[in-house]
């Protein structure tokens, strides 16, 4: 069986990747917070938040499809609801071309569903918070074409999960990055020519019809397309019986991600309707750069998602150990060192760039990338657990949802605790449970302690760092 290995281009190219993965993340931020107004900034986060509702209608398929097209090439011959069959030192090529016509029926509904939801749901909701569409200009068409953005963002969505599966990590970024550089280069220019906030919902239009044409030519080789071509996947009782496999843990992952949700942005949408926009505008600031250094900090992890898979199928338990430990110091140390930064100068920063919008106080933050740090952790813990083709998080994480929905509830209808309030009530409900039990679980796996994984990847950094100079 093949063995997927992640390989120093594979490195860089993903960091780089994830530098431009948030589109009004780190490199347009400046643009959006010196061009538009604060209330057109408040709605631009509104935006960010009802648009990322439309990440739960993926039904956690996106994890599965990447962790399936993995086994595939690693030599699985069958694929299972839980753990991994049958395999071989060669491809099947047969099972491979089935598993992409899966994909592209269910994401093919997935985007028209996530079309109907947004234009049903989201519209009443931009209305109420723009006061009739009338704080902000074309607030109404803005709205209308992000919505249908979204909708080929979903659709082509599964060409990603398609690289990542194949181990063609650095391929992958290349195709985040055309994505985000082409969006970046619509939003400025549209920005610096007065397009205001309709500049960031053409950018989103536009962007993921490059983002697949990349995906599509690195994805298909010439002998890919040659040998998945004497296959037509037209048997639709085999279609579904792949589907009923995937859905299996993919409606696992989708109560998880409707508890995350419900954790992380919840109280996004609460703050839309009880704050102003210029307060909105700087809670969603808040949220927005924690979550970017926590997804720059978590890149080795991701990108090694499908090495642990791989390691897995192998029962590779030592190098599983060592590729997990060496990814979990380099979160811990990037996060640290990012969190300082944010809560000693990030407003100066801000100042800097003449921002309309600033970070909430010091204790805020503090506190805010606390919680996060701990989120983030027990997340990565949860990827190793679910190499393993096992997902056993729905139930806590659906239950801590719910407990901080009615937390963010309480907290914004019967005290003054404001932002404060909203990022205790995640704190303290994710540390009642799942902050330590996904790890917990995880080194019981592995069968060693947490001291063991962070001495041993600490080792591994510090002898590959010697060995280099």
């Amino acid at each position: 069986m093949k063995e997927i290995d992640v390989n120093k281009k594979d490195v860089i190219w993903s960091y780089l990747a994830q530098f431009l993965s948030m589109g009004t993340g780190m490199i347009t931020l400046p643009f959006i917070l010196n061009k538009l107004s604060a209330d057109e900034i408040g709605l631009n986060y509104i935006l960010v938040t009802v648009g990322s509702v439309i990440a739960l209608v993926d039904l956690g398929f996106a994890p599965q499809f990447a962790r399936n097209f993995t086994y595939v090439f690693s030599g699985a011959q069958e694929l299972k609801k839980e753990g991994v069959g049958k395999t071989s030192t060669e491809i099947n090529y047969e099972l491979l071309a089935y598993l992409l016509k899966t994909a592209r029926l269910i994401y093919a509904v997935l985007a028209l569903f996530a079309l109907i939801l947004l234009l049903a749901i989201g519209t009443p909701y931009i209305y109420k918070t723009t006061n009739g569409f009338s704080l902000v200009h074309n607030a109404q068409y803005v709205w209308i074409i992000y919505s249908f953005g979204v909708l080929f963002q979903i659709f082509y969505s599964y060409y990603f999960s398609m690289l990542l599966g194949a181990g063609k990590i650095k391929e992958q970024k290349y195709a985040v990055i055309g994505n985000k550089m082409l969006y970046m280069v619509i939003l400025i220019g549209g920005l610096y020519t007065g397009g205001g906030l309709l500049s960031v919902a053409i950018a989103q239009f536009v962007s993921p019809f490059f983002g697949r044409f990349l995906a599509y030519r690195y994805f298909y080789s010439k002998e890919l397309k040659e040998k998945i071509s004497n296959h037509s996947a037209k048997e639709k009782k085999r279609i579904i019986k792949i589907f009923k496999i995937l859905w299996y843990n993919a409606k696992r992952t989708a109560v998880m991600q409707v508890g995350a949700y419900a954790i992380l942005r919840f109280s996004m949408f609460i703050a839309g309707l009880y704050l102003s926009l210029q307060d909105f505008a700087s809670y969603g600031l808040m949220i927005q750069l924690v979550g970017l250094l926590g997804s720059v900090s978590c890149t080795f992890i991701q990108i090694s998602q499908p090495k642990f898979a791989s390691l897995s199928v192998l029962h590779n338990k030592d190098k599983l150990i060592s590729s997990f430990s060496i990814s979990l110091i380099i979160y811990y140390v990037l996060f640290i060192i990012g969190s300082i930064i944010l809560i000693i100068w990030g407003n100066n920063l801000l100042v800097i760039i003449e921002s309309n919008a600033f970070l909430p106080t010091r204790l805020i933050l503090t506190i805010y990338c606390a919680v996060m740090f701990l989120e983030f952790n027990h997340s990565n813990f949860a990827i190793l657990i679910s190499s393993d083709n096992k997902i056993p998080f729905a139930p806590a994480a659906i239950i801590t949802g719910i407990m901080v929905c009615i937390g963010i509830y309480i907290i914004v209808k019967y005290t003054s605790c404001g932002i404060l309030g909203l990022v205790l009530v995640q704190g303290i409900c994710q540390a009642a449970y799942q902050n330590w039990k996904w790890p917990i679980m995880a080194l019981s796996n592995l069968q060693v302690s947490y001291t063991y994984i962070l001495k041993h990847g600490c080792k591994i950094i510090i002898n590959k760092t010697l060995e280099a100079v």
